[in-house]
């Protein structure tokens, strides 16, 4: 993974990768030409847009179980002053930079089940953690 920007990052594939504030974590879409859906990107590294909308379920929202009969429900029923980390079920919907989002901002959805649904914020740089995952020069 390499750095394009402070708040891009590219994947091997054509896969870009910009961090989501609502759910604290990285999100990818993937662009030009190959298997699988594919985005459009304006090209901008600072103020990207991409389309069409970037959807992520997690968890039962991404299998189809009910909450019952799902696993990560069940341990966090089970163990609720666990830290559980990234480990939950989530939708997190968006526009980056179209539809209500100006280039280089993220709406974020009314679907999202995260705090941030129906705001619109600046796209968020990379946390500086993440930074190590790319070595110092922004490399593999």
């Amino acid at each position: 993974m390499g750095a394009l920007s402070s708040k891009l990052r590219n994947v091997a594939g054509g896969g870009l990768t910009f961090w989501c504030a609502g759910c604290r974590e990285a999100h990818t879409v993937w662009t030009g030409q190959g298997p699988g859906p594919r985005w459009t990107w304006n090209g901008d590294v600072e103020r990207p847009v991409f389309g069409p909308s970037v959807l992520v379920r997690t968890g039962h929202y991404a299998d189809g179980k009910s909450p019952a009969d799902c696993f990560i429900c069940q341990e966090h029923r089970a163990h609720p002053d666990d830290d559980h980390g990234s480990w939950r079920c989530t939708i997190c919907h968006t526009y980056v930079g179209c539809n209500g989002a100006q280039p280089g901002e993220i709406i974020y959805l009314s679907d999202c089940t995260h705090d941030l649904a129906g705001k619109v914020i600046p796209l968020p740089d990379m946390p500086q953690y993440r930074e190590r995952d790319c070595g110092a020069e922004g490399g593999t």
